[in-house]
């Protein structure tokens, strides 16, 4: 199973929400993932190089196709 991240989209009461979360595919070749984290990911890291390498990943995310909440 490999992992990537991906902005998900929902809706609670009259709020949009747009969420970078980790959404986990069965291989690199499957294009809609088997499931999605349950939590929004937190800007954190052990320390400043892998900060920043999550950082750029969250920012490869955002050119990737947006998830719905809802198909999880």
């Amino acid at each position: 199973m490999i992992s990537n991240y991906r902005v998900v989209h929902s809706v609670e009461g009259e709020e949009e929400i747009f969420a970078l979360h980790e959404a986990y595919f069965d291989s690199k070749y499957h294009t809609r993932p088997r499931f999605i984290s349950s939590d929004p990911l937190p800007i954190i890291g052990e320390n400043l190089e892998e900060l920043k390498t999550k950082l750029e990943r969250m920012k490869e995310a955002l050119e990737k196709p947006l998830l719905e909440k809802t198909d999880f």
